[in-house]
């Protein structure tokens, strides 16, 4: 089975790498290296591992794709919030009131769509009164021309 790791934790030597490479390419000199070779292991596990579950992509008996997930709080992105109880509360929100989100969509469509019809009648209305300005003037300089 082949399996692709496209995420940067290259462990592999130079070696190994250059045999699945085209031809022209894997005879070129190593001046510059096809990976950052600064001893680091790159082979990361994930702080989630034991309550993930993982989905697997094959396409003929080979892997092609991996996700990850899991449901059960704290959650990675908890430790890139400044306050992650902010995370916790959008949760018990969203629970509470299922329908919340998509009706404070749908308010801000109608909200967006009756300004965008003010603003057009406000537009109308100003065009309006200026032609009828304009014409009033033409019409008091015409009859002051007798």
């Amino acid at each position: 089975m082949t399996v692709l790791d496209a995420d940067g934790h290259v462990t592999e030597s130079y070696e190994q790498i250059a045999k699945y490479l085209d031809e022209p390419y894997r005879r070129r000199p190593l001046t510059f290296p096809l990976y950052t070779a600064d001893g680091w292991d790159r082979r990361l596990v994930d702080k989630f591992h034991h309550k993930n579950t993982y989905f697997i992509a094959l396409a003929d008996k080979e892997v092609v794709g991996m996700v990850s997930v899991h449901d059960q709080a704290p959650f990675s992105i908890a430790d890139r919030l400044p306050d992650p109880s902010l995370l916790e509360r959008w949760r018990k929100w969203r629970r509470r009131r299922p329908h919340g989100a998509p009706l404070v969509a749908m308010l801000l469509a109608v909200l967006l769509a009756t300004s965008a019809v003010f603003l057009g009648a406000v537009s109308h209305f100003t065009q309006q009164t200026d032609q009828a300005r304009l014409a009033l003037e033409d019409g008091q300089r015409q009859m002051a021309r007798g």
